[in-house]
């Protein structure tokens, strides 16, 4: 019995709200990020990838609010790299158009359908792949979720048939 019992307990104790903690959280969002600019072309060879990715990363952490950015964003990556926001800005720009330029894929047309094959603006771009990756994330958060449900459901079998095992076997 304490063997059901005890894998029971440990699945669950794989998928229990704690384990999602901050560094996990932010290692998904960091995979979610770095997936996306691969998907779109923008690699760490190109310029103004990591900035790219600050600004992704600090979009999302600031969703709900209106952080301008070039009075807010361009110099708080700029500070990041000892570097100027205009530079920041710049090489962001580059690697969007670079990225624009070589596109021919489906997932920068899901992401960029509005704007009617127009190159997005760089505040554009980091608010759409901030968006879509909270989306995304919701979703996995919501599979996660779903997964540690079906767990609670096999640990409740497990705990009704280990019952009603004992209580056949004490009828005998």
């Amino acid at each position: 019995s304490d063997g059901f019992e005890g894998l029971a307990e440990s699945l669950y104790a794989l998928f229990r709200e704690e384990n999602f903690g901050t560094s996990h959280k932010t290692h998904i969002l960091d995979k979610f990020i770095l997936e996306y600019l691969n998907n779109l072309g923008i690699l760490p060879s190109i310029r103004g990838y990591y900035y790219l990715y600050d600004a992704i990363f600090f979009k999302i952490e600031h969703l709900k609010e209106l952080v301008p950015i070039t009075k807010n964003l361009y110099p708080y990556i700029a500070k990041k790299y000892d570097t100027t926001p205009n530079k920041v800005e710049r090489a962001i720009r580059h690697a969007i158009v670079s990225a624009w330029q070589r596109y021919d894929n489906k997932f920068f047309d899901d992401i960029f359908s509005v704007l009617e094959g127009r190159k997005p603006t760089n505040n554009e771009f980091i608010c759409a792949i901030a968006v879509k990756i909270v989306n995304d994330l919701q979703n996995y958060i919501f599979q996660q979720n779903s997964l540690v449900c079906i767990i609670h459901l096999v640990m409740f079998a497990f705990l009704l048939i280990r019952n009603i095992l004992l209580h056949l076997l004490h009828i005998c």
